[in-house]
């Protein structure tokens, strides 16, 4: 199911993925070496997300139809699968697959671009989102920062999964709850989302969970 535009969640993918690496230090170099062997397919990879729990067992499908087609379609193959989410952009497992590495090198590293890898002391948790706008698909990974001691330090690492709107703007009637997320924008701009406080031209909401 696909989100409305300028939509941001973390929904029940990204939070099981996030809470497996973020569980200890052994899941998140486990993770790392899956992703980073090049003997692994991206299929290798999305069954180890299975057997690991990450992903449920019925969201298969939908990962390999709407994410990442390649997996069931050669990269020179036209047309792709019917339920391909971006069919302009295909093939896109590359760019899944290098994000999540670089992500979680960031957890892993004191600088993943160094000639010579050096731990973190702690390993940082990942928080993961997927913001529906614009008009690429790409994965940006930033440090996220608080004040300890007075001093500025490496706090967690921010994964945001920027595509541009999926088909299907009406995330329906099965999600319960709402995201720990706040967004304020024009009022009356879809359906789909729960408001929280109306304003003359303005409204405060909380997407679905």
């Amino acid at each position: 199911m696909g989100l409305m535009p300028g939509e941001i969640v973390k929904g029940p993918l990204l939070a099981g993925f996030d809470d497996h690496i973020n569980q200890n230090r052994a899941n998140l170099q486990a993770a790392l070496n899956e992703y980073r062997n090049p003997a692994n397919t991206l299929d290798d990879i999305v069954i180890w997300g299975v057997t690991r729990g990450i992903l449920a067992a019925r969201d298969y499908a939908h990962v390999v139809d709407d994410w990442l087609p390649e997996i069931k379609t050669p990269a020179n193959a036209n047309p792709l699968t019917p339920r391909s989410w971006w069919p302009k952009f295909f093939p896109f497992g590359g760019i899944v697959r290098e994000g999540l590495i670089r992500a979680l090198s960031l957890c892993e590293y004191l600088d993943p671009d160094a000639g010579v890898l050096a731990q973190r002391p702690q390993a940082l948790p990942v928080d993961s989102f997927w913001l529906c706008a614009g008009s690429h698909l790409q994965i940006v990974a930033t440090l996220g920062y608080a004040w300890v001691g007075g001093n500025r330090e490496p706090h967690h690492v921010n994964m945001l999964i920027l595509t541009p709107p999926a088909p299907g703007s009406d995330r329906g009637a099965n999600f319960v709850g709402h995201e720990d997320i706040w967004v304020v924008r024009p009022t009356d701009q879809g359906p789909g989302i729960s408001i929280v406080r109306p304003g003359q031209d303005v409204e405060t909401v909380r997407p679905r969970r």
